[in-house]
């Protein structure tokens, strides 16, 4: 199982020698995965971004964080289940594709409910997507997040991540997430 962000690349600069890592890999015949923790790109976005600079693998050997989660939450909630997304449109998207009805914050504001609240790092948090999120929980919503990593590597250095972000409404509700991503086992089942 191989890590992808911060591992293989940092930002978008990739690490020397990916390459022939992969080159390595497929010569010998080394069975692998990779799996990523950031949740704001499909599998098909990683494929593309891997063949760039000159990897060529299948998408099925890419598992996202995205995916992970809202496959967790199919095996558990029907269809049509409202869910509260603070995350990146690639979190949406793979909850939307499993069925999940997405509440806004907006709807939120207005007094919609949501059964569960979903929680992966983006870029564009607002103090009041983190506040309708903390509403819900108080409210019985349940609580899920892609992973609770505390940092974010760049090629400017190491960045706030999801669990540093998260610890806000970890804080606020005293409710404990779960969490999918690595290094739970999750995502790894």
């Amino acid at each position: 199982i191989i890590d992808l962000v911060g591992v293989l690349w940092r930002g978008e600069t990739p690490v020397t020698g990916i390459v022939q890592f992969f080159e390595m890999l497929q010569n010998k015949g080394i069975n692998f995965v990779m799996a990523t923790n950031f949740c704001t790109k499909t599998a098909d976005m990683y494929q593309e971004k891997l063949a760039v600079v000159g990897v060529e693998v299948d998408a099925v050997r890419i598992l996202t964080v995205a995916e992970a989660t809202a496959g967790y939450l199919r095996d558990r909630y029907p269809a049509g289940t409202p869910i509260y997304v603070m995350g990146s449109q690639g979190l949406r998207d793979a909850h939307r594709a499993e069925g999940f009805e997405i509440v806004s914050m907006e709807q939120v504001k207005e007094g919609a409910a949501a059964e569960i609240v979903v929680g992966g790092l983006h870029f564009d948090f607002t103090y009041d997507s983190l506040a309708m999120g903390a509403v819900l929980i108080e409210r019985g919503a349940q609580f899920v997040v892609t992973d609770l990593d505390s940092t974010h590597p760049t090629e400017a250095g190491i960045l706030p991540g999801g669990g540093a972000i998260f610890s806000i409404i970890i804080t606020t509700t005293d409710v404990t997430p779960v969490s999918i991503g690595k290094p739970g086992p999750i995502l790894f089942h």
